[in-house]
């Protein structure tokens, strides 16, 4: 997520430097975020499974619609928000090529988004496994 937070920032750069033509700044730009955000998507979805793993551990139940319901629902309400987010910074900044400050500032607003989803979950502790979620949580074994 650290990586993705950097990369997406380097959004703000693009076109601001002649080093390089603006479209291969922007192709470059896209393929580093499509690959950091390719290994974050992976994460979630496994995530998701331990999470249900250890929701099993403490209920005895297998939940698994709940949480991927859920989980939809907030992948679905995030995206909503993001595009109320993005009309407002291109309202406010601008989004034309004379006027790009709307495009760059929500590269760092995204940016920022990243850098909070990386910071709450530097208290997630759940493992690969039922034994390694107890492990970590000092939990008895049962």
């Amino acid at each position: 997520m650290v990586g993705l937070t950097i990369a997406v920032a380097l959004g703000f750069l693009v076109g601001r430097t002649s080093l390089l033509p603006i479209d291969v700044q922007g192709f470059i730009l896209v393929a580093l975020i499509g690959v950091l955000l390719g290994g974050y998507l992976i994460v979630i979805y496994a995530m998701m499974g331990n999470v249900v793993d250890y929701d099993e551990m403490l209920t005895g139940r297998r939940r698994e619609a709940i949480y991927y319901g859920t989980f939809s629902f907030a992948i679905g309400l995030g995206t909503s928000l993001g595009a109320l987010v993005l009309s407002q910074l291109l309202k406010i900044f601008g989004y034309t090529r004379e006027n790009p400050l709307g495009v760059q500032v929500a590269f760092l607003v995204m940016a920022l988004f990243v850098l909070a989803g990386f910071l709450v979950f530097q208290k997630y502790r759940l493992g690969d496994t039922p034994e390694e979620t107890r492990r970590n949580l000092g939990m008895e074994a049962k």
